[in-house]
């Protein structure tokens, strides 16, 4: 996705939220975990030969998804969580050392970020709400998700720090031109700001 940031706004980047795979650029090398004997760490860390980051239940023994990584060539599948959440979607920053995922339910969803080098397990948003996300900000501290606050039924744009603090609704000034543009081009009415 590095190939994209400079032909596309950085926050509609943000919003293209959809993908469960992602290919990872070459960055530092990161230190391989424990072999896949009966590892019972809830976190491993990249092998360094990681460019695909995926969720799958390929070893779960049921539906529930875990995140993978594996090689350019489909090669060396390394499981990175062991959990017992069920994964949906996720992403990474540039240095390969977090990654924020969506898991819970299909009812539930929380926002969590993991820091692989740490083993610390994060998150970002609370069970009472309903949220889904997997954007870093290009500068990695902030991470960008949709969120549905309990008692609510609109969804709204957020953004969170990569420590968990600084929750603040943010719909950028730029996406309400782009409507207003979008609804004066169509003849609608429109009230966005």
């Amino acid at each position: 996705a590095r190939h994209l940031t400079g032909a596309i706004r950085p926050w509609r980047l943000w919003l293209a939220m959809a993908a469960v795979t992602l290919v990872l650029a070459s960055g530092p090398a990161c230190a391989r975990g424990p072999g896949d004997g009966e590892d019972t760490a809830r976190l491993r860390a990249l092998p360094t030969s990681a460019q695909i980051l995926f969720v799958s239940n390929r070893d779960t023994g049921s539906s529930r998804k875990e995140i993978y990584a594996m090689d350019g060539r489909g090669q060396d599948v390394t499981r990175i969580t062991r959990t017992n959440d069920n994964h949906f979607i996720l992403g990474i920053d540039a240095s390969r050392r977090y990654i924020v995922a969506t898991r819970g339910t299909e009812a539930r969803k929380r926002v969590w970020l993991l820091d692989l080098e740490t083993s610390q397990e994060t998150p970002l948003t609370d069970a009472a709400n309903h949220a889904e996300g997997r954007s870093f900000s290009p500068d990695g501290e902030w991470i960008v998700f949709w969120m549905i606050p309990s008692g609510e039924s609109q969804a709204d744009i957020y953004k969170v720090r990569r420590d968990g603090s600084g929750l603040l609704l943010d719909v950028p000034r730029q996406l309400y031109r782009d409507l207003r543009h979008d609804c004066e081009q169509r003849q609608l009415r429109c009230s966005c700001a």
